[in-house]
């Protein structure tokens, strides 16, 4: 026997049962999106902002730092009681260092002579290796004011 399909019948449902059932999962969802998409845009502004002011205030400060540099001798670069002679010839051995190894090998030396403006305070002087390193505070000892001279750090009357 062949079964015969039927029409299913739709129902209407009347307009007083329809209003009656809760608000769909679909508006909840739209509206909790909505909040979240707010938020979202809040948040991506506010850190605009705060990313301005921020770039701004680091502006300012190299700003004020290339002040203080443009100061000092352009030999020099001063930090509290530091000094870097940023010198680009060995202070020991007279050769050229490379410019990578710039900073990488230092010597610092504590000046007690007579110029008045580095008494007491630490000199860093470049070296091209670290057995110059070892060797430059017996030369610095010995040779305390003809490397002041060299580098250019000695008073000129």
């Amino acid at each position: 026997m062949a079964r015969t399909k039927r029409k299913q019948e739709r129902v209407k449902r009347s307009p007083a049962s329809a209003q009656s059932q809760p608000p769909s999962d679909g508006a909840a969802k739209r509206t909790r999106r909505v909040w979240l998409g707010v938020v979202f845009v809040a948040l991506l502004a506010a850190s605009a902002v705060g990313g301005a002011f921020w770039t701004q205030g680091e502006q300012r400060n190299a700003v004020e730092q290339a002040d203080v540099v443009e100061q000092a001798d352009p030999l020099e670069q001063v930090v509290s009681d530091v000094y870097h002679v940023n010198n680009r010839q060995c202070a020991m051995s007279d050769s050229l260092i490379a410019e990578k190894d710039l900073g990488r090998f230092e010597s610092r030396v504590v000046y007690d002579g007579p110029i008045e403006r580095f008494q007491g305070k630490t000199l860093v002087f470049n070296q091209c290796c670290s057995m110059c390193i070892e060797s430059f505070p017996k030369k610095w000892a010995a040779e305390r004011d003809q490397i002041m001279a060299k580098f250019g750090l000695a008073d000129v009357n």
